[in-house]
């Protein structure tokens, strides 16, 4: 038993809609992403310390002491370092 005419066309229409649905779909969570989301400021004290720190000067930094804490307790945290290491200074 053939197709009718208006079966097919159908068919095609719904695919067209539901291909339209997706390309919908597709750019609506492509406008949402995380460039689009504003940044929420940080609530940890280390990170905005670091935040601050970042824009010295070596001649700035050998001199501030809160930096340079700042940076030391970062790369233990990051290393999984006691916090208190025995044996140094």
């Amino acid at each position: 038993m053939p197709l009718a005419t208006h079966h097919v066309l159908r068919g095609i229409a719904i695919g067209l809609g539901g291909l339209a649905a997706l390309a919908a779909a597709f750019e609506l969570s492509r406008s949402v992403g995380p460039e689009n989301v504003e940044q929420v400021p940080p609530e940890h004290s280390l990170r905005i310390t670091l935040e601050q720190c970042r824009g010295l000067t070596p001649e700035e930094y050998a001199t501030d002491e809160a930096c340079r804490a700042a940076w030391d307790q970062s790369r233990r945290r990051f290393f999984g370092l006691p916090s208190d290491p025995a044996g140094t200074e």
